[in-house]
């Protein structure tokens, strides 16, 4: 009975030990600040670098939205036939092959629509022409500390943009504020 005793009362120890061990070796992980320098743009992340408004956005106006997990040779077969237009936001987490480009622009010339959103869209993906080309140069771009998530920070001291172009549908359209952190297509 003793012995008994004994084996639990030191079972009771270590187990009280490794809890407080436990709770003093706790560490709690701070979440970390959504920053331009490293945005993602995941159409999962729905801070203020992400995505996910703008997919859900599209899916509640209507549209057809999905997230290609394909490579894009996958658009020229079957599996594309329903993809019209396909949309690159930012740095990709694996960045586009030659041949994966190859095979966008091949899909873009059969009728596709590739829209690139980004400040600095990657060379690859841009069309070649011998008369004309593609540029993005960044304007007030500000430094790091400028939240993100603070519309007033990121839209201080900038003009709004004027459309270029009026459709039917942008009739009554006065133009729209930009944020510090956008750049102009040339």
């Amino acid at each position: 009975m003793r012995q008994r005793l004994t084996i639990i009362l030191t079972i009771l120890i270590v187990l009280g030990v490794l809890v407080i061990l436990n709770a003093v070796t706790y560490v709690r992980e701070e979440k970390t600040q959504d920053s331009e320098l490293a945005a993602n743009r995941s159409t999962y992340h729905s801070g203020p670098t992400g995505s996910r408004a703008l997919y859900d956005f599209l899916s509640e106006s209507g549209h057809k939205v999905m997230r290609w997990r394909e490579v894009p040779e996958k658009l020229l077969g079957g599996s594309g036939q329903d993809v019209q237009t396909f949309v690159v936001i930012g740095r990709t987490q694996v960045p586009f092959t030659e041949e994966q480009a190859n095979s966008l622009r091949l899909w873009v010339q059969r009728g596709g629509r590739l829209v690139l959103v980004d400040r600095g869209p990657e060379h690859l993906l841009l069309p070649e022409s011998e008369n004309w080309t593609i540029s993005a140069a960044e304007k007030n771009f500000p430094g790091a500390n400028v939240d993100p998530s603070n519309p007033k920070e990121m839209t201080e001291n900038v003009e709004a943009l004027q459309p270029v172009f009026r459709g039917e549908e942008e009739q009554t359209a006065n133009g729209g504020a930009r944020s510090r952190k956008c750049s102009q297509t040339k």
